[in-house]
């Protein structure tokens, strides 16, 4: 039994499915289905989904208020009391500091505790308010556990350069997904470029702060080393969806 919760009409973009996150438009996806893979790019109203299905296609008619779909059950989904969109939400410092720390060649960031849900917390997006000026640069944004443990990380953004903050969104490689109430650190990293590369921050709590000097490159360490605790939170935020 796989469970099929309706993201969005239309082409499906964000169907979020039990075992492994969302179908994406146009994408074959299995964890859920035990019996083959269900090609999500069909997930519309009035569609037909066949794949995986051995005694007959799959009504997806009905996805306007979450479906439990059995693959194989001819007869059509059942509806439940799913409900029509996952929980979202963000968790972090979504605040507009007025002084940074640089991030050239260091990691920086802070612990944040993610919401007390029933169900993961899978993160779809990070963002920062970061300083670039003189010349573009490139950043990134990762998770790391408690335990300085990295989770996952994102694609790098190139940040164009001007004289005051500005906000940059980061998405994940891969969706990252943690653990409900649960502490994780929200790093940033900059390359190395002139002038100023660095992650704005308000007050936080006693040592809520990291940073860990490490020259800049594609991917992040698997593990942060000896830090230098602060008493910043960094302003940064993730954007999740509870499953």
């Amino acid at each position: 039994m796989s469970t099929i919760v309706r993201g969005q009409q239309g082409d499906s973009i964000g169907n979020a499915v039990e075992g492994g996150g969302f179908c994406f438009a146009s994408t074959t996806y299995s964890e859920g289905c035990s019996k083959g893979p269900l090609d999500a790019g069909s997930l519309e109203n009035g569609a037909n989904v066949t794949e995986g299905c051995t005694a007959g296609s799959l009504d997806l008619g009905f996805l306007d208020n979450g479906v439990n779909a059995e693959c194989g059950n001819d007869s059509g989904p059942n509806r439940s009391d799913a409900p029509a969109f996952p929980t979202t939400g963000t968790f972090g410092n979504s605040a507009a500091g007025v002084a940074y720390t640089a991030c050239i060649n260091q990691i920086d960031g802070s612990t944040f505790t993610t919401p007390a849900v029933s169900g993961s917390v899978w993160v779809t997006g990070i963002h920062a308010l970061v300083q670039c000026d003189t010349a573009n640069k490139t950043f990134n944004a990762a998770i790391y556990t408690s335990a300085k443990v990295i989770v996952g990380q994102c694609n790098a953004v190139t940040v164009s350069y001007q004289s005051g903050s500005q906000s940059v969104m980061f998405t994940p490689t891969n969706a990252i997904q943690l653990a409900s109430n649960t502490t994780y650190i929200l790093v940033i990293w900059c390359s190395s470029a002139s002038g100023n590369g660095g992650l704005y921050y308000t007050a936080g709590n006693t040592n809520q702060g990291y940073t860990y000097a490490s020259t800049y490159s594609g991917s992040f360490p698997s593990n942060l080393g000896t830090i230098t605790f602060n008493n910043n939170s960094y302003c940064v935020y993730a954007d999740y969806y509870v499953f």
